[in-house]
């Protein structure tokens, strides 16, 4: 079914939720607790709604992302599924902890960071928007940036590109100091 949460703050808290499309009100939190799960369709966050992971959570999204509101990863994983093209959009830039994809075509539609690790495991269309990686990136699927796409490693720490598909950069911009970006090519 689908839930529209408006003027109350729930938080997920069983171990595995499940619906077809979540709408975020303004001024309303979801929660996702500790390390419990979502499935749903699609997400959709309104002006000054906001989900966030208070854990090590996860989602798993098989249609749209639009974020218009606020999105607080946590150390959570969202995970784009199923064989549908997915857009990430929205008026307001989504930082994911973890990203992943795993079926279909997921596609950015405006700037995106993941702030730990990224996994393609399918198609992944930068569409030449910035996408800014602090992570490891592990790509095993099909990596197109598009013309002027952005792909920026800025982790603290060492960094690698690895997995069995080479990725297409359109432009590649490392910003570090005093670690590496380890080229691992399955």
């Amino acid at each position: 079914s689908n839930v529209y949460i408006d003027t109350y703050m729930p938080t997920v808290d069983i171990t595995t939720a499940v619906c077809r499309d979540i709408t975020v009100g303004s001024t309303t939190t979801l929660t996702i607790s500790g390390t419990n799960h979502l499935t749903c369709r699609s997400v959709t966050i309104e002006g000054e709604g906001e989900i966030v992971f208070s854990g090590s959570g996860s989602m798993d999204v098989s249609g749209n992302w639009t974020n218009n509101g606020a999105f607080t990863a946590g150390t959570g994983t969202v995970t784009f599924t199923g064989s549908a093209t997915k857009d990430i959009q929205g008026s307001t830039p989504t930082k994911f902890y973890n990203l992943t994809t795993t079926g279909g075509t997921t596609r950015i539609n405006l700037s995106t960071s993941v702030l730990n690790n990224f996994t393609n495991g399918a198609t992944f269309q930068q569409q030449g928007n910035e996408l800014d990686i602090s992570g490891n990136f592990t790509n095993n699927g099909t990596f197109t940036a598009g013309t002027n796409g952005i792909t920026l490693f800025n982790g603290s720490s060492d960094q690698s590109i690895s997995g069995s598909v080479q990725p297409q950069f359109y432009y590649l911009y490392l910003n570090k100091s005093g670690s590496h970006l380890i080229l691992n090519r399955n």
